[in-house]
């Protein structure tokens, strides 16, 4: 993810951290280590509160971090099998699509304090996720999976699952 000021954020999921990348000079400029987070996949930032979050699969969690510093704030439990994080700046709630056929909402409610308000069952497999910024709905992708055969899909069902706030 990007600040919009010249910084990217980046899992390394086989080292458990996180690099921050300068994009003007191209090099890693600092190293952020994830414990207790295990094989992080999903990244999402708060800009304004530049604050960090690193969904991670081995424990089944989502960490918080300072941007500045590193520094982990918090770290609350998610569904498995996460594969993405969008954070809406609007309403301050982090969505965590995870492949167990939930999704992990949790509300910002300050730059240091985190609570999480609803486990969205959806489908299982459903964990590619997108959120619009201005309706504030989220979409997961997903389709039937053929029985034993690992990620082969039956034809003819993918589907688009929309979720909005009531």
């Amino acid at each position: 993810v990007s600040d919009g000021k010249g910084k990217i954020f980046n899992n390394l999921e086989d080292k458990n951290e996180i690099v921050v990348i300068n994009t003007g000079t191209k090099k890693v400029t600092d190293r952020y280590d994830l414990t207790p987070c295990g094989g992080p996949s999903a990244l999402a930032m708060d800009i304004a509160d530049n604050r960090v979050f690193t969904a991670c699969r081995k424990n089944k969690g989502v960490s918080v971090l300072n941007a500045a510093s590193g520094k982990i704030i918090v770290t609350l439990p998610i569904g498995s099998g996460v594969d993405a994080a969008r954070f809406d700046p609007a309403t301050k709630l982090l969505f965590t699509s995870n492949g167990d056929g939930t999704v992990t909402i949790i509300h910002e409610d300050a730059p240091d304090k985190y609570r999480k308000v609803q486990t969205l069952q959806t489908q299982k497999g459903a964990r590619t996720m997108a959120l619009d910024p201005v309706t504030h709905e989220i979409y997961l992708s997903v389709a039937k999976r053929v029985p034993g055969a690992g990620r082969r899909t039956v034809p003819g069902t993918f589907d688009v699952l929309v979720y909005g706030m009531k």
